[in-house]
């Protein structure tokens, strides 16, 4: 198969010179190129989405790591895809949409009875109510977007005021946000990968706990450029079968997409989970825990699910 790669640092992997923060992605993309590579496939690797444009008929697959800050150059690429007729690995445009709205797939989540905190959205233009619309605390983050970009310790507000205060900040930039009934506990994220039929894989729950105040899991623990979070399997059975179920019936109803990360958090008063958010473009590091979550008798390595992740997109009904 022929596979066209888009990714940032693709195919210039031996970059000097970069911010620590940007190291992790460096060293990902050249992991998912080589897993491709080792599998026996053909690869073109670039930086420049263009290149898809005028070369579309070349190729079997598209991979595309490629984001900007809200990741809307991904539902471009799908949307491309689509126009040139050609497979790509992940999310639908309007699937991604979905996910990358916060508020949209609360809704979706409420719609199919996931708990989830109560919430509105806000913005410039049509701005937080006067009165608080629902009991604090509560915790302000961007709309849309993923990977926690835009989530510290500063989004989370014990009071109305507080929360006004911090709207005037993202307004400033022109972010949309949404403000949540701010739920404290702690954050686990469930791998889920597609299949040809309704038997998706859902990977073992991964328990992330934040010793940031509140428990908050911040963009920059995500990318590794700050400490004080720590990544583990989840060994709860009762935790595990929750989460896996919601997991499953949201994932189930936000096709089609290849794979994505579903998060939740457990209230750490009453012990029930909340749908969070998602994640159609989850980080697939060689050794990491995302693939040790996956790894089963049908996938047994890293290469393993890179394959599969292939096998299902190139046979994936698009639009």
């Amino acid at each position: 198969m022929k596979i066209l790669f888009l990714a940032k640092y693709a195919p210039n992997f031996e970059v000097v010179n970069i911010e620590s923060i940007e190291r992790k992605t460096v060293e990902y993309h050249k992991q998912i190129y080589d897993a491709i590579i080792k599998l026996g496939h053909s690869v073109v690797a670039t930086d420049d989405f263009s290149h898809l444009l005028d070369n579309s008929a070349a190729y079997d697959l598209v991979w595309s790591l490629l984001k900007d800050e809200t990741r809307d150059i991904q539902m471009l690429i799908s949307s491309l895809c689509n126009k040139f007729n050609v497979k790509y690995v992940g999310a639908s445009s309007t699937v991604r949409a979905l996910m990358l709205d916060k508020s949209l797939s609360k809704i979706l989540a409420k719609h199919l009875e996931i708990p989830t905190s109560e919430w509105i959205i806000a913005s410039k233009s049509y701005p937080e109510p006067k009165n608080p619309p629902f009991e604090g605390p509560y915790f302000v983050k961007p709309r849309f977007g993923g990977a926690s970009i835009g989530i510290d310790e500063t989004c989370l507000a014990y009071s109305y005021c507080e929360v006004k205060e911090l709207a005037k900040q993202f307004y400033s930039s022109d972010v949309e946000i949404i403000i949540e009934k701010y739920i404290e506990g702690t954050e686990y994220g469930v791998p889920v990968l597609n299949s040809n039929t309704r038997d998706i894989i859902v990977g073992i729950p991964i328990k992330c706990i934040s010793l940031k105040k509140g428990r908050i899991v911040t963009f920059n623990q995500k990318n590794g450029t700050e400490d004080g979070l720590f990544r583990e399997l989840s060994d709860d059975e009762q935790i595990n079968e929750w989460l896996s179920e919601y997991a499953q019936k949201f994932f189930l109803e936000s096709q089609p997409c290849d794979y994505a990360r579903i998060d939740f958090i457990i209230d750490q008063n009453d012990g029930k989970p909340y749908f969070l958010e998602t994640n159609p473009l989850m980080l697939l590091m060689k050794g990491g825990l995302t693939e040790k979550s996956l790894l089963s008798d049908q996938m047994r390595n890293y290469e393993d699910i890179i394959e599969y992740i292939i096998d299902i997109a190139s046979k994936k009904i698009s639009f």
